[in-house]
């Protein structure tokens, strides 16, 4: 594994466990852990010192190089800013001493609060910032509501423009857009929405929640497989180099160059690395793994721990480890594991076998990974590169038999895209 990702640590820090608007599809509020109710509102200054404690000292052995830190919520702009500036300051101040590498500082928004002081105060501690989004009014206002079930999208995206320069200072934060699929709506008509009527330059989409124990049909999954190419097809119709989609640059990374294949395993095990700290110091696993069942949340207390291999030698997290280098059963004779890893957690996971399925979404990821690859075919790459890569990608021996790139189907789709 490469070190850099070996050493890395990402905190999601819950900043706000309240928020301004409802999502219906919403995994923090109404995926099942209502661990929330039971925690303050937003982070407290006593959680927020033992938090700055804690990364002193799992700093303090040289076990993190590259440290990120997400403030999220609930609605991150809804906490007050003196708590969030402490903890930048204090993760900040480990890069200038030398005690990690690197760090970056991420905020997740709905937009809807963005204002004149948010703007200045990520600025002034170099926080990036992502707004969600889900496509046009239409689509947006569709599950994206208040408590007042009034769509947001026009609130949304004033707010995304004043990150991007329509505030006093010109200042442009450069925001990304974080979108959920819609598997009956159209990707390449939501790319060119967001490039064109919002001016948005990087974004990616995820797949839905849900995993082994929903009842996700054939429909859904198809779709998710339409919205994908469509996204695809649309990036690639632009041929803009500005132009960001995260899904699309994390397969194209691995497939097209040997360092970034081998990064591609590294990068698996970073996602098992990733850390939700409740308001009140709780540790659990990834955000939305806390709702897959309770033995990965509340792993324990941020003061409980001194050290980063405390951390992920506890069960839960020890459990997602292996899950992120390991094959589920099915996916061990499959070309593409080492591009996909399965898919995301929440969409491996089921009561009866934990981790070890594929995504269900797997046909999905499937049709998009043979599109992607004949398009790059098509344009000059070795098919024999490919599979080497994927070979490199997917730390486990064995050749790789990939479809038939000439496929006169995927080529006529990806001609006419």
């Amino acid at each position: 594994m490469h070190n850099k990702e070996a050493k890395s640590l990402d905190l999601i820090i819950k900043v706000a466990e309240r928020c301004n608007i409802a999502c219906t599809y919403c995994y923090f509020f109404f995926g099942g852990d209502d661990s929330h109710k039971h925690h303050p509102p937003y982070l407290t200054a006593d959680a927020a010192s033992e938090i700055e404690a804690f990364l002193e000292r799992v700093t303090a052995d040289g076990a993190v190089e590259n440290l990120m830190i997400y403030f999220h919520g609930g609605e991150p702009m809804m906490a007050p800013k003196p708590i969030i500036g402490r903890i930048a300051r204090a993760a900040s101040q480990l890069a200038e001493t030398g005690k990690v590498a690197e760090v970056g500082l991420s905020m997740q928004t709905n937009g809807m609060l963005v204002n004149e002081a948010w703007i200045r105060f990520c600025t002034e501690h170099g926080i990036g910032v992502g707004v969600s989004l889900d496509g046009d009014k239409a689509a947006n206002d569709l599950h994206r509501i208040d408590k007042n079930r009034r769509g947001t999208y026009d609130r949304a995206v004033q707010g995304f423009r004043r990150l991007s320069g329509g505030n006093d200072n010109g200042v442009d934060l450069k925001p990304g857009l974080l979108s959920v699929i819609d598997p009956q709506g159209d990707g390449a008509a939501r790319l060119d929405h967001f490039v064109d009527q919002i001016g948005a330059e990087r974004m990616n989409f995820l797949s839905p929640d849900g995993g082994h124990d929903k009842d996700i049909g054939q429909a859904q999954i198809a779709g998710i497989e339409n919205f994908m190419l469509g996204v695809f097809r649309a990036w690639v119709r632009r041929a803009d180099g500005n132009l960001r989609v995260r899904f699309i640059k994390d397969v194209l990374d691995t497939l097209l160059s040997d360092e970034g294949a081998r990064t591609c395993t590294a990068s698996a095990q970073r996602m098992s690395r990733i850390l939700t700290v409740s308001s009140d110091g709780m540790l659990s696993a990834e955000d939305t793994a806390r709702t897959l069942d309770a033995r990965f949340r509340d792993i324990g207390h941020v003061r409980d721990f001194d050290h980063v291999a405390q951390i992920f030698s506890t069960p839960a997290l020890a459990e997602m480890q292996h899950a992120a280098l390991t094959a589920p059963e099915a996916c061990q004779s499959c070309p593409w594991w080492g591009a996909c890893r399965g898919g995301t957690f929440t969409n491996r996971y089921s009561a009866r076998d934990g981790f070890d399925n594929p995504s269900v979404y797997c046909d999905a990821l499937k049709g998009f990974f043979e599109e992607v690859t004949a398009w790059l075919v098509r344009g000059g790459i070795p098919i024999e590169d490919i599979e080497r890569r994927l070979i490199l990608s997917g730390s486990f021996p064995g050749a790789v038999h990939g479809p038939d790139y000439t496929d006169h189907k995927k080529v006529h789709l990806r001609a006419s895209a």
